[in-house]
């Protein structure tokens, strides 16, 4: 560490200045809201899709509860799942439960 400070302190170079106008610019168009009532959040929010990749709700920590993590998660503003296995039975169980889902609450887009 002394070495790299020594190199330094002789230096020239300085952190270049960003033009406070050009911030914003380079932000994601969906970040860059400024109405923060409930319709400017959820119009955020919309804009804003949340995917799970990797959710494997047959680990013994989520598979007694799992419709509501599933649950908690689709309110949290998840819009779509991707269900894994870890062996084909565990994939297989991430099958059915994701059939079971469809046939309780009806929502086809969640798990793909």
């Amino acid at each position: 560490k002394k070495k790299m400070a020594a190199n330094h302190q002789g230096s020239s170079y300085k952190t270049p200045e960003v033009p406070p106008d050009t911030e914003k610019e380079a932000l994601p168009r969906t970040c860059q809201s400024e109405d923060q009532s409930p319709d400017g959040l959820e119009q955020q929010h919309r804009q804003n899709r949340l995917i799970d990749i990797g959710v494997n709700l047959t680990n013994s920590r989520f598979r007694k509860n799992w419709r509501e993590v599933v649950s908690r998660a689709a309110a949290a503003g998840v819009d779509r799942m991707v269900l894994t296995g870890v062996d084909l039975k565990s994939s297989r169980q991430s099958l059915a439960m994701a059939e079971t889902w469809l046939r309780e609450k009806g929502n086809q887009n969640l798990f793909v």
